[in-house]
């Protein structure tokens, strides 16, 4: 089953009201963040709308420039250290407590 983080909620009244979810499988990507102020990578307004933010998350980066794509690194490690969970990612860790939840993203960070 796909679900959406805006649907995340509804699934959760789902089991409250009693049907019976055995295994709740939720597939994320970087959109369920955005609302804690995180920026995405694509999008109107997404990182990869950067070339220098492109270059600086390439493995080229990595070996020619290590200084600035360690930079460019820590820079979003201290965004995600200025940012709390939002309502979708606090809802999923309340299923986790009673159900067996699997969350398949392809977002890095903890949230």
């Amino acid at each position: 089953m796909y679900i959406c983080p805006q649907k995340v909620e509804v699934i959760f009244i789902k089991i409250i009201n009693g049907e019976k979810m055995k295994h709740l499988v939720v597939l994320t990507g970087a959109g369920i963040s955005k609302e804690s102020g995180l920026a995405t990578f694509r999008g109107k307004d997404g990182m990869w709308t950067n070339e220098e933010w492109v270059y600086l998350a390439s493995t080229d980066a990595l070996l020619d420039d290590t200084q600035k794509c360690l930079d460019f690194y820590n820079y979003r490690r201290k965004q995600l250290s200025e940012v709390e969970p939002n309502h979708a990612h606090k809802v999923l860790a309340e299923l986790e407590k009673e159900y067996k939840v699997s969350i398949i993203t392809k977002v890095s960070h903890p949230l």
